[in-house]
């Protein structure tokens, strides 16, 4: 397939053909992520403050149904591969209308006393089940469901759209949130949680008569895929360089998470910062990354994705370095120094952002929805230890940034090994 010259090249984007089926994907994942930014954030409120659960059952409760959940992308690439993206992620949209419903009821009915064994307190066992299984489900088949809209040809525009939408509905939600923890009162915290069931439920029906049911993944240089096969298909366990590269995606997604998780507490207690500074930097980073995506990939549309990852793993190191030096600055100039380096981290996650594309174009065809829901375990692991490098801030204030630039600098490492070894079409758009 012809190209013209470098410099004036079409940044990959969305196909002309499916626009129907794009908007479809596009305004139901916008419902659906303004529902999960108003839930989440209450999530341990409403446990404790509407169910009657103690904080320490209810943050077990929620840890046991993300460990559940953690088998369903094990199951969920080998449906998708049989009947196609788009059921799955309807299904998982059902999974979490039911979870969220049982979360309403357990509120209702209440529990008897704490951790005790009441109705409510198995409800809510029910509801954290059904929620973290059907949030895997979800980003399991979610990224086959965007490669089969976006059509012919590379799918980088198509992700970065995507997180955009997802960036500033979810920011939209948590909004709201922040409204009713100002309440704090039960009739709020009940409404938060009826309308994510909603939002889900709505979604799942836009996705059901918008999108279309006989959409095929294509490859990176637009072929059609042929008839899903199963028997004999290549698997993603057995794949050395796309193992590499789910390790690689690891490292480098990091970053956000423990800015997530440990930020604002850190800014906080080890810098005694403005109580204003964590909220502003979230609102930063959400704002720059939910317009800024399309453009990251527009102007590096002549780049190999390798190049392009490894500027942005780069920048991670230098916001790690700015918090690292952060205690170093006067503290009136400590606000503005957060807020450029938080800058830095949304810069740096765009870029980085390029490497779903990278696993997307690896992915064989006929095995495309086994591989991309291996991806999540990459998003899995980086959840999971972001906690954990987060309470070394207990050893020493510099300790998790170190941990988090080591893991960029071997990512860094990576880059080149997999440059040699991933397809050609995965490590340049072009």
């Amino acid at each position: 397939m012809a190209h013209t010259a470098v410099g004036s090249e079409k940044p990959p984007t969305w196909s002309r053909e499916n626009s129907r089926s794009r908007w479809g994907l596009l305004v139901a994942l916008a419902v659906d992520n303004v529902g999960s930014g108003l839930f989440l954030p209450l999530v341990l409120v409403y446990s404790v403050q509407v169910v009657g659960l103690s904080v320490g059952f209810a943050g077990t409760l929620l840890f046991l149904g993300t460990l559940l959940g953690l088998g369903a992308p094990l199951v969920v690439g080998t449906v998708v591969d049989r009947f196609g993206p788009r059921r799955v992620v309807i299904t998982s949209q059902l999974l979490q209308t039911v979870g969220m419903t049982l979360y309403l009821l357990a509120g209702t009915v209440g529990s008897s006393g704490g951790a005790g064994w009441g109705s409510g307190v198995v409800l809510a066992i029910g509801g954290a089940v059904l929620v973290a299984a059907g949030t895997q489900t979800f980003y399991s088949s979610l990224f086959s469901l965007i490669s089969a809209v976006a059509g012919d040809g590379p799918k980088d525009g198509a992700f970065a759209h995507v997180e955009m939408i997802r960036s500033a509905a979810f920011g939209l939600g948590a909004l709201v949130a922040a409204a009713l923890l100002t309440w704090l009162d039960t009739p709020a915290l009940r409404i938060a949680v009826a309308v994510d069931a909603l939002t889900f439920l709505l979604a799942a029906g836009l996705l059901w008569r918008l999108v279309a049911g006989d959409l095929r993944v294509h490859r990176a240089d637009g072929a059609p895929a042929a008839q899903p096969v199963t028997t004999g298909a290549p698997r993603p366990w057995r794949d050395r360089p796309f193992l590499v590269l789910l390790v690689l995606m690891a490292l480098t997604g990091l970053a956000t998470d423990v800015f997530l998780v440990g930020f604002s507490v850190w800014a906080l207690d080890r810098l005694h910062a403005p109580a204003w500074v964590p909220g502003a930097c979230v609102v930063l980073l959400t704002a720059v990354t939910s317009t800024g995506a399309g453009l990251v990939v527009r102007w590096t549309s002549t780049w190999k994705r390798t190049r392009t990852v490894a500027l942005g793993t780069a920048l991670t190191i230098v916001w790690c370095a700015m918090c690292a030096g952060a205690p170093l600055i006067g503290r009136s100039w400590q606000p503005v120094w957060l807020l450029v380096a938080t800058g830095v981290l949304a810069c740096s996650g765009m870029l980085t952002g390029r490497v779903m594309a990278m696993a997307e174009a690896s992915a064989p065809v006929h095995a495309h929805g086994r591989y991309m829901a291996t991806v999540q375990y990459s998003f899995n692991a980086a959840a999971l230890l972001a906690p954990l490098l987060v309470g070394l801030f207990a050893v020493g204030s510099w300790l998790p940034w170190a941990a988090v630039a080591s893991g960029c600098a071997g990512a860094l490492v990576l880059l080149p090994w997999l440059a040699r070894r991933l397809p050609a079409r995965a490590v340049s758009a072009q």
